[in-house]
């Protein structure tokens, strides 16, 4: 049987499309099933509760259809079924309506992802899907929200990694060696992880790692894989530390992914494009010294811009109570102290 069948149940919001054999010139179409899976006997006559597509298309004028009766509706492809429904040929108007939005939704969506292994952590309510916040070590985190794994300046070796699922996108701050290690990317990189650095960064991935990269500057975005990304500046304000990080060379990250957007300061201060950020629902604020800022400079900055969620990391040798402390509760932000310094 040359073709494949349309049944829609009754339902109100569910359709089927269940690929079954096609012709031996023509490549065999792919479909996704939006609802339950179908029953052992796709070939029977359709039951009560199901619309049937009728058709006026005679088999013998459509070389596709020759073993189908004519009662039934059988579309030998998708444009079979769209030009059938163009010329009314579809006895019933919402199930024809049905399988043209299907079709169309097909063509434009491109294949799903994989839904690979889950990640462990904490559940933060998205559109979407939770977002899972998964605290590593020091600077270094993984995300994940309906399926993709993000990692942020992954280091330390491949079995510090072993556990979790392999990173769809990598987000690389800083050169310095808490935020940038080559053999790490080259171990837990797959064919299909992206990365994303600052220009100083990339510069120094080994050339094989180099196609894989899209370069961001401070204040320049792009989107991959769903997500909005928004390089923003981090570098040192007081004038001993700006030999660790000078203005321009690391990047801090905003994304936005499920209807939320999440902070990641790298190494920063407290400075003025950080204060200014505007709804951010997750922020991660590093502090430590001399390299980056005081638990009172972290404590100011959250307070000004108000995120919903604040994650204290790179933070070794700071008093996170201190931190939490100084946030204090009036500004409705939601501390979380997490240990990123496990053994």
């Amino acid at each position: 049987m040359g073709a494949f069948v349309h049944r829609v149940p009754a339902t109100r919001n569910s359709i089927l499309l269940f690929p079954l054999r096609c012709p031996p010139a023509q490549p065999e179409p792919s479909f996704t099933s939006l609802a339950s899976p179908p029953g052992p006997d796709l070939e029977a006559a359709p039951q009560p509760g199901q619309f049937s597509f009728e058709t006026d298309a005679e088999p013998e004028n459509d070389p596709t259809m020759k073993s189908l009766p004519s009662e039934s509706f059988v579309g030998a492809n998708p444009a079979s079924v769209v030009s059938a429904i163009a010329r009314g040929a579809v006895r019933e108007p919402r199930a024809g309506f049905a399988v043209f939005f299907v079709l169309a939704l097909v063509a434009v969506s491109g294949p799903a992802r994989a839904a690979g292994p889950v990640l462990a952590g904490e559940a933060i309510s998205a559109a979407g899907g939770d977002l899972i916040v998964h605290p590593i070590n020091h600077a270094t985190l993984a995300l994940q929200w309906k399926g993709l794994t993000i990692y942020v300046d992954p280091v330390g070796g491949v079995g510090r990694f072993a556990d979790l699922p392999r990173p769809d996108l990598i987000l690389l701050t800083d050169i310095h060696g808490d935020h940038l290690d080559a053999a790490t990317l080259k171990a837990i990189v797959s064919d299909q992880t992206k990365l994303v650095a600052p220009p100083a960064a990339a510069e120094q991935l080994p050339a094989d790692l180099r196609p894989r990269i899209t370069v961001l500057a401070n204040g320049q975005t792009n989107t991959l894989l769903g997500v909005a990304i928004e390089a923003v500046p981090a570098y040192n304000l007081a004038a001993d530390r700006q030999k660790f990080h000078a203005r321009g060379r690391g990047n801090g990250y905003v994304l936005t992914l499920g209807g939320k957007r999440v902070y990641l300061s790298g190494d920063t201060e407290d400075i003025p494009e950080m204060r200014a950020l505007k709804q951010i629902d997750v922020a991660f604020v590093c502090m430590n010294l001399p390299y980056t800022m005081t638990v009172d400079q972290a404590a100011s900055a959250v307070r000004e811009f108000k995120p919903k969620i604040v994650y204290p990391y790179h933070c070794r040798g700071s008093d996170l109570e201190k931190f939490q402390k100084l946030v204090g509760d009036d500004p409705g932000i939601d501390v979380r102290l997490r240990d990123w310094y496990k053994p």
